[in-house]
């Protein structure tokens, strides 16, 4: 179990097994070997699971390859790696580690001081209560039903706008982000000790590490408040965490030698609501689904990983989001062929589902799909081919839900025509390291006439003009209305398609094997992590030589 460990210890029998390499300028690579690329994701998919189990600000390992070993610390920034030492004929550097790990107090070993285990009477409280509301206690009743592998903890939140201080207990999330970078955000159903009535009891605690100089969503909240929007949640409490050594950052990053590949520094933030809202996935069919859908990957910024993200990128996530959702609960060409009650039976559904590829191969080129290009990754051309057609790569059963898809394809369609490709290439698409860039001044083509050219004949201004871009809120509101106030077809939602189906991750346009998904369950947010390639950023330190300091800096051995 992930639950307990303070230090992770890897061992492999073999020295080649080690995924590093030393590269140009002494930066850390991976190395690339079958053997060695399998035991990376091995690590990473470990960290993973030690950071989103516990509350951690970072956390420590210990990698072993045949006679020689690391020593490694991550955080949601990246991992730093120490080099490599012969720990059996030299055995002090790793004496020293494993020593100092033991006599670090709990914070120095990585762990979150504002996050406390609750007391056996708390935890007893928080089991004898019973919501109101029927959906919230269903979330409640996965908190209760996995203490065992998610202790309850207590925490303190700051209360905001007139709101007093909470002090919640939190066990089991019921969504989460999978990877050891990056946001990491965790939703929690929390339980308000200082709640005065049963309706406020239960909350919605959102965790996650913000990249330092984001607006947070905290301050778009306060922006809004005062102007009463109906529809927003309330906000009760948050802000950035705080311990007795300021607020909890992330350091890695500031061992990267290139300023400018250097990931962003991440601050430790938590947010409060009252509401408690259901996962997308609940919704009962179709026309509900058209009427909540929030959010989803973006085509144009996947595929131009330098653009800022505009409000087109956003009204283009919607349809993501309703495409995704088709293909994984509703009817289309690509679903099995079997009878009507095995297609809503879940657990049948998920024996069959292993062998529709051709399915799969279409999930994960929307998107799995990644291209690394220098220290990005790009992906969304499957996306964007299917936008510039104008029509979604499958065709749907339910003919609203499928004329409804088709209406706000062509609607993006249009959006696409009116960008010029080329400037998007030159302003947004990484230059890979190795490709030439071309300074010199223009000279004279040695084919030019030298006589005067005749005047060019006047054509039509550029396609942006030619053609309409009515991609705009008002168009998207239109479309999605024009079909939600339509007569729907009662019970056109069917079980998972995704449970178990196979997964082809794409890098380099290369193929691999595929794998199997995990499965998913109905509030179990680890069963349902993202399948999609994250990028981890190693750092090597300056020396192994050392023993970690009892301070918690990042650059410690």
């Amino acid at each position: 179990t992930f639950t307990w460990p303070v230090c992770l210890v890897e061992v492999k029998l073999r020295r080649h097994m080690d995924p590093f390499k030393k590269g140009e300028g002494g930066q850390l690579q991976l190395s690339g070997g079958k053997e060695a690329t399998r035991f990376n994701s091995q690590i990473t998919k470990y960290a993973a699971e030690l950071l989103l189990r516990q509350h951690r600000r970072y956390a420590f390992k210990v990698m072993i390859c045949g006679d020689q070993a690391r020593l490694m610390r991550w955080d949601r920034a990246a991992v730093v790696v120490s080099e490599l030492f012969p720990y059996k004929s030299s055995s002090m550097e790793l004496f020293q580690f494993v020593y100092s790990i033991a006599h670090m107090s709990h914070m120095q070993q990585g762990f979150d001081p504002t996050a406390t285990p609750a007391t056996p009477e708390e935890v007893e409280e928080l089991k004898g209560y019973e919501s109101p509301n029927h959906y919230a206690n269903q979330f409640l009743q996965e908190v209760k039903d996995k203490t065992e592998t998610h202790p309850i903890y207590k925490i303190e939140c700051e209360g905001i706008d007139g709101h007093p201080n909470l002090t919640l207990l939190i066990g089991c999330y019921v969504a989460a982000t999978y990877g050891p970078t990056g946001r990491a955000t965790r939703g929690y159903i929390a339980y308000d000790l200082k709640a005065t009535t049963d309706q406020e009891r239960l909350v919605f605690l959102k965790d996650s590490w913000r990249a330092e100089g984001a607006h947070t969503e905290l301050d778009a909240y306060k922006r809004l408040m005062p102007h009463k929007i109906v529809g927003i949640p309330q906000v009760l409490a948050g802000g950035d965490v705080y311990d007795s050594d300021g607020p909890q950052t992330t350091h890695s990053q500031e061992l990267h030698a290139l300023e400018e590949h250097r990931p962003a520094k991440r601050i430790h933030t938590r947010l409060v609501l009252r509401e408690i809202g259901l996962p997308l996935k609940k919704y009962p069919e179709a026309v509900v689904m058209l009427a909540v859908v929030k959010d989803a990957v973006q085509g144009l910024v996947l595929n131009y990983p330098l653009k800022p993200c505009d409000i087109y990128d956003d009204l283009e996530s919607f349809i993501h989001v309703i495409s995704y959702c088709t293909l994984r609960y509703h009817h289309h060409n690509l679903s099995l062929d079997l009878h009507d009650h095995d297609l809503h039976n879940a657990n049948v559904l998920a024996l069959h589902n292993p062998k529709n590829l051709a399915l799969a191969r279409l999930v994960s080129n929307l998107f799995d799909a990644v291209i690394p290009i220098g220290n990005y990754c790009t992906g969304g051309q499957a996306k964007m081919a299917a936008m510039g057609a104008g029509n979604p790569p499958f065709v749907v059963t339910n003919l609203e839900l499928g004329r409804c898809l088709s209406e706000l394809y062509k609607l993006c369609q249009g959006h696409y025509q009116s960008i010029d490709p080329m400037d998007y290439n030159q302003k947004y698409l990484p230059i890979p390291k190795n490709k030439p860039v071309y300074k010199a001044k223009l000279r004279q083509s040695p084919y030019a006439s030298t006589q005067t050219p005749a005047p060019a004949p006047i054509l039509p201004t550029s396609h942006k003009t030619l053609t309409q871009d009515n991609f705009t809120h008002a168009e998207m509101i239109r479309v999605l209305t024009s079909y939600i106030v339509k007569p729907w077809s009662p019970d056109d939602k069917i079980a998972d398609q995704f449970r178990g189906l196979p997964s082809f991750v794409q890098v380099a346009n290369k193929e691999s094997s595929y794998k199997k998904r995990s499965s998913y369950k109905a509030f179990e947010g680890e069963e349902e992590r993202a399948m999609r390639p994250k990028k981890v950023v190693f750092y090597e330190a300056e020396s192994s030589s050392g023993a970690p300091s009892q301070d918690s800096g990042c650059n410690s051995y």
